[in-house]
């Protein structure tokens, strides 16, 4: 009902924003758009309130309407927790604090938790009503939590609708409400009793009042944002029509389709909100129909479950009523229950002190169980005598025996997970099942699962009943049997615990692969439901959700049905809208060409005058116009600035200040149809110009001389400069010593001067106009191969190239010289190069003498390395900068472990380090000292720390102002042992 309201509302705001463009559009036609403004100012604001007052409508609705589903889903959900828990059991709970123990008590609210952990229900809670107060029972949430509440607890702040509960019997959701424990919106459905048909307790749920808050303020933004954007849509377009209304007549028709626009815009938003709303009822109510059929689904599994249990139950009472039961009476009495399809088994098994094992295997067999014995499966499921134990259980009645021979006499206490089960039976009372097995009698490795229900006889225990069932058939038969198996739903069965993950059990479909179970968010927003079973001591879940035919059988068609729908209709109110409005411009289109057409044919002749006159005025040369007597028509501002502008007054006397026609006068020749091109010097300012006189005829049909004067005294000025540079240009390349030789582009000689003459062989004549490559043949000055000219380099890469190395340049007779050279590109004002510049000069002299000097340095350098004296050099500071072969030999340092190095420091025992500093600060000052010129004893240190004496010949040397030393030094530790000997 809401979203119909909702969908009818926008769809009168639709109506609101169309029928506006239509009008205006229509109504442009035939009235001023003064006219249309007025009406526009008065048409938008009411279409924009009832749009905002829509919108806000709309808001309050979408989030009553989200308020409803939570609610619902709430309710829903806490519902099928109700109907699963068993009224009869909660009648031994007390709701006190004695409850903690309770057997009954601790099973659902284990169940509780492990439900809640895995579900959309955080937070489930029980209420029953003593005594007039409201006290709680078992819950969902853990013992150390603040809103745990012990069993017993007296509720303070209950809602008031709780009692409504208890009263009518009747679910219901509450809130948001406050309570001692904080804020919340509930919902409470009552648990009855079947046989007193009263309240036994309140099953609550609780969602956090900020959590509803939240979601339903985000269901109230959508449609609010919806129409915020509407709204801003309806601004623009406005604001674009007002806009347009300023506008020229002919930008006005450039912008006619606003209307248009504004429709196409607003009707296409309207539509995807219309379509999204509709699909969000048709996906509403799929879900409704797809929750209520698996909910059916699901129940009939439940129900079977719970039939079971109750089967269970009155096969537990047959043996407590009776004192012996024999095969013949069991067989009679579960022979309605094996036929119910849903178990495999029912089964009874004694407990056996070990006293009276082969008492009891002796009685079976008498009772023709032939072979029986007790026994129990190993490791590798084969069947071997029990182990000894103080109680065995084995199995002596089972039903049907068809298929289920195998299960006489096992021990279902021999097995762990089975004894688990067994022994919590035992411990509370309570029907019991086991954690998923596989059966004794189970040929593959299907799981199953055993219930066992205790019998006591004067309060000890005297065996067990058990049903024993396969998970997948005993789901397939639930659902076959209620008529539901080809309905396009499956059902999957989950067995829940306290803080592990969901276990897949069974799925009544054939796949094989697993089933998924579906967490809170998909169970709200997907197709799966959730439907909980407790029973035997267990917490299952039972997941439904749909199957591909299903799916097939119920499309969310309907949005993508309206969404064409509504473009459909976009469209065409769109293109009515463009028709109008084409109409529209058409016909001011030819109003603007008729008025255009007249005005343009009376303003013609006035705009070709102004223009020429501006065209005039704007010439940054002076302009002026004669007639053939000499009388000036019109002179220019460019002229007016060098001569003193008096129209009427003849040009002779007005430029020259003469009575008659200038002599060099080129009139008759003009206005014969002659152009002519003159210089002159003006007298008012000595600047030269350049006049061209032309025939013309003015705007009054006058013939007249147009003269254009263009000053040309800066080219004149330039050109003369030009001239005088160049002559010292080439006066400089003459004079200078060094060759210069300049190139184009293409490499080819622009000039040469004299040096370069004489250096080449080549005469300035011959030369210029020939590649470089011809004119200068140069080599490599080591290896006399030819090699690149350097022109070619620079003029690719543009960058200066130095040359390091000499090269040879061979002149057109043959001679070789050496020669330096460096080159450079020649540039524009623009940085773009036009050609090269190659200079080079003559160092044949220079470099003989390099070669000279550099053989004397090799000649000395292999004096050096041959003494057998040490030859050592120190700079002024007193580091070591020269170190022969025989210093090597002598100190045992190598040369690059004493270059820089303090030669006092290293070589000298430290003794005398005192005194080497003294002596060798004087020698820095005077170059003179104790050891210059002579040859001293002295003790030096070698590389491994002994001293040893030496001699030492000093003589110094002034280098850039500074003394250097040079010492030659010879080991005479031989020369000593010698002279000691003959002593």
């Amino acid at each position: 009902m809401v979203i119909d309201v909702v969908a009818a509302l926008y769809g009168v705001a639709f109506l609101l924003i169309l029928l506006p463009g239509i009008y205006f559009a229509w109504h442009t036609k035939k009235s001023n758009g003064r006219a249309n403004h007025r009406a526009r100012r008065l048409v938008m604001p009411l279409g924009a309130l009832a749009l905002f007052i829509g919108g806000c409508w709309a808001s309050y609705q979408a989030g009553k309407n989200a308020d409803y589903e939570l609610r619902r889903h709430l309710i829903s959900e806490t519902t099928a927790v109700a109907q699963t828990i068993n009224p009869i059991r909660i009648r031994d709970l007390r709701f006190d604090k004695e409850d903690i123990a309770n057997p009954v008590f601790l099973r659902l609210r284990s169940q509780l938790r492990a439900y809640a952990q895995a579900t959309s229900l955080a937070y489930i809670f029980s209420v029953a009503r003593i005594n007039d107060a409201y006290v709680f029972g078992p819950e969902s949430i853990a013992d150390d939590h603040p809103l745990a509440s012990p069993p017993g607890t007296k509720y303070e702040l209950p809602p008031k609708e709780l009692e409504t509960v208890f009263t009518n019997r009747d679910a219901l959701s509450v809130g948001p409400y406050t309570d001692e424990f904080g804020t919340f919106v509930s919902a409470f459905v009552p648990v009855i009793d079947p046989a007193s048909g009263m309240v036994v307790l309140a099953l609550g749920a609780d969602i956090a009042a900020d959590s509803w808050k939240i979601a339903i303020i985000q269901a109230r933004i959508r449609p609010l944002l919806f129409s915020l954007a509407l709204l801003a849509v309806l601004a623009i377009g406005n604001a674009a029509l007002n806009r347009r209304q300023s506008f020229p007549l002919e930008k006005q028709r450039r912008w006619r389709y606003i209307e248009a626009a504004l429709c196409a815009v607003t009707g296409a938003a309207i539509t995807l909100a219309v379509a999204s709303l509709t699909h969000d009822a048709a996906k509403r109510g799929r879900y409704d129909s797809f929750s209520t059929l698996a909910r059916a689904h699901a129940g009939a599994v439940t129900e079977s479950m719970h039939d079971m249990r109750m089967r269970l139950d009155s096969l537990a009472s047959f043996f407590e009523s009776s004192e012996i039961v024999d095969a013949e009476e069991f067989a009679s009495f579960t022979e309605v229950l094996a036929r119910d399809g849903l178990s495999q088994s029912w089964e009874w098994t004694y407990a056996i002190p070990a006293s009276s094992r082969e008492t009891f295997e002796a009685k079976a067999g008498a009772q023709g169980l032939t072979n029986f014995f007790v026994w129990e499966r190993n490791e590798k499921r084969e069947k071997i005598p029990v182990k000894e134990r103080d109680i065995y259980y084995p199995v002596l009645h089972v039903a049907p025996v068809h298929g289920n021979e195998s299960v006489y006499g096992y021990d279902v206490g021999s097995e762990q997970v089975r004894y688990k089960a067994l022994k919590e039976s035992l411990d509370t009372g309570l029907a019991t099942g086991t954690e998923p097995v596989i059966l004794v009698q189970e040929p593959g490795m299907q799981q199953g699962m055993l219930a066992f229900r205790p019998v006591f006889k004067d309060n000890m225990p005297y065996g067990f009943a058990l049903v024993t069932f396969r998970f997948r058939p005993m789901l397939h038969h639930a659902v076959t049997r209620a008529g539901q198996k080809t309905s396009g739903i499956t059902v999957e069965m989950f067995q829940l615990q306290e803080n592990a993950p969901p276990l897949f059990l069974a799925s009544s479909s054939n796949s094989l692969y697993p089933g998924y179970f579906c967490d809170r968010h998909q169970q709200l927003n997907a197709l799966c439901i959730h439907v909980p079973l407790f029973v035997f001591g267990n917490t299952y879940v039972l997941v439904a959700r749909p199957e591909s035919e299903w799916l097939s059988a119920h499309p969310l068609w309907v949005g993508w049905a309206t969404t064409l729908a509504g473009l459909i209709i976009t469209a065409i109110l769109t293109a009515f809208i463009v028709s109008l409005s084409n109409r529209r411009a058409f016909l001011e289109e030819k109003v603007v060409q008729r008025t255009n057409a007249l005005q343009k044919s009376e303003n013609l002749l006035f705009n070709e005058r102004a223009k020429f006159k501006r065209i005039l005025d704007n010439m940054p040369i002076g302009i002026y116009m004669v007639t053939q007597d000499y009388e000036i028509r019109y002179m220019n501002p460019a002229l007016q600035n060098i001569s003193v502008p008096v129209e009427g007054e003849k040009c002779h006397q007005c430029f020259y200040g003469q009575d008659k026609p200038c002599d060099w006068c080129v009139n008759d020749k003009v206005f014969q149809g002659e152009s002519a091109r003159w210089e002159c010097t003006f007298p008012g300012n000595g600047r030269i110009y350049e006049v061209y006189d032309t025939p013309i005829t003015d705007a009054d049909g006058v013939r007249c001389k147009l003269s254009v004067f263009h000053d040309i005294t800066d080219i004149k000025e330039a050109q003369e400069a030009l001239r005088v540079s160049e002559a010292r240009t080439a006066a400089t390349l003459r004079s200078i010593g060094d060759g210069v030789i300049g190139t184009d582009m293409t490499g080819k000689i622009m000039g040469i001067n004299a040096a370069a003459e004489r250096l080449t062989g080549w005469p300035a004549d011959e030369a210029e106009g020939r590649p470089i490559s011809e004119v200068l043949h140069i080599m490599d000055g080591a290896t006399k191969e030819e090699v690149e000219n350097p022109v070619w380099e620079i003029l690719k890469e543009g960058v200066p190239v130095p040359t390091d190395d000499p090269l040879i340049l061979v002149a057109r007779d043959g001679v070789e010289r050496y020669i330096a050279d460096n080159c450079a590109p020649i540039r524009t004002l623009n940085d773009e190069i036009i050609g090269a510049v190659l200079v080079f000069r003559d160092i044949t002299k220079e470099y003989a003498m390099q070669r000279e000097l550099h053989e004397n340095d090799l000649r000395m350098n292999a004096v050096i390395s041959a003494a057998q004296d040490g030859i050592i050099m120190l700079t002024a500071e007193g580091n070591i900068s020269m170190w022969n072969d025989a210093s090597t030999r002598i100190f045992g340092y190598e040369r690059g472990e004493v270059m820089g190095k303090n030669l006092h420091l290293l070589l000298a025992p430290k003794r005398y380090h005192d005194d080497c500093r003294r002596a060798f600060t004087t020698f820095q000052k005077t170059g003179t000292g104790d050891a210059i010129g002579h040859i001293k004893e002295l003790t030096a240190l070698r590389k491994n720390g002994r001293e040893f004496p030496m001699e030492l010949s000093l003589s110094a040397v002034q280098l850039g102002g500074e003394w250097h030393a040079v010492g030659i030094v010879r080991d005479i530790t031989a020369r000593k042992q010698a002279e000691q000997e003959m002593l």
